[in-house]
């Protein structure tokens, strides 16, 4: 499931079938998201 997040820019995640069935999310949901700095991937915008 895509996760689209408004933190003052666009941040964007994907969270695994498994993850969603484990913490219930569905659509709509709100979320606090939390990051480590050694699992971030940068995608460039073109």
């Amino acid at each position: 499931m895509p996760l689209h997040l408004n933190c003052g820019f666009p941040l964007e995640a994907l969270v695994t079938t498994w993850a969603c069935e484990d913490l219930a999310l569905k659509p709509g949901d709100n979320v606090l998201a939390m990051i480590k700095a050694t699992a971030i991937h940068l995608i460039p915008v073109r």
